[in-house]
C-alpha cells in the first residue's frame, strides 16, 4: 500500500500490549521516523490516541504539532480485533504535503484556492486567499450589515 499511494509515508503493526509487530516506510522516509520492530509505543500524542482506539474500537486521527524542520504527518490509527477482545492497531501516517498534491483532484486545485487546516486555523498545504478589504463593503450591488 505505501508503494501504490505516495501520500502514504509508513504503515506499522502495534499489537495489544504497545509494540511494533510489523512496519514499512516509503523510500523517502528519514530513518529516525520509522518504527523499529521490537520498540514500544513512546509516551505521548501517538500512545493516548493507541489507548483511545482501543477503548473506542474506532478510528482515531492525530495531527501532531509540527517541528521548526518537518512536517509532522497525520497519522490514522485503526483498531484491530480478535473475536472482540481488542489485538492492536494498524497506524498509518500520511504526508500532509502528499494528502494535497495526490488527493485533491489537478480540475479542482486550478479552478478553486483549497487548503488544509489544523485544528487551529493554520496552513498545512495548499493556497490560500487573500482577506478582502473592507473597501469591498462600499462596492454597489453589496448589502450592508446593520449593527
Amino acid at each position: 500500500m505505501v508503494v501504490q499511494y505516495p501520500e502514504l509515508q509508513s504503515l506499522a503493526w502495534i499489537d495489544a500490549r504497545r509494540k511494533i509487530k510489523a512496519s514499512y516506510g516509503n523510500a523517502n522516509l528519514p530513518p529516525n521516523q520509522l518504527r523499529n520492530v521490537g520498540d514500544s509505543l513512546k509516551v505521548g500524542d501517538t500512545e493516548s490516541a493507541f489507548g483511545l482506539a482501543r477503548d473506542l474500537q474506532q478510528p482515531v486521527y492525530l495531527q501532531r504539532p509540527a517541528s521548526s524542520e518537518v512536517m509532522a504527518p497525520l497519522q490514522l490509527q485503526i483498531p484491530i480485533s480478535d473475536k472482540a477482545r481488542f489485538a492492536g492497531v494498524v497506524l498509518a501516517e500520511f504526508s500532509v504535503d502528499g494528502l494535497y498534491r495526490y488527493g485533491v483532484p489537478s480540475e479542482v486545485s486550478a479552478r478553486y484556492a483549497v487548503s488544509l487546516l489544523d485544528a487551529s486555523g493554520q496552513l498545512l498545504a495548499g493556497t490560500t486567499v487573500p482577506a478582502r478589504s473592507p473597501a469591498t463593503n462600499l462596492l454597489p450591488g453589496r448589502r450592508r450589515q446593520r449593527l
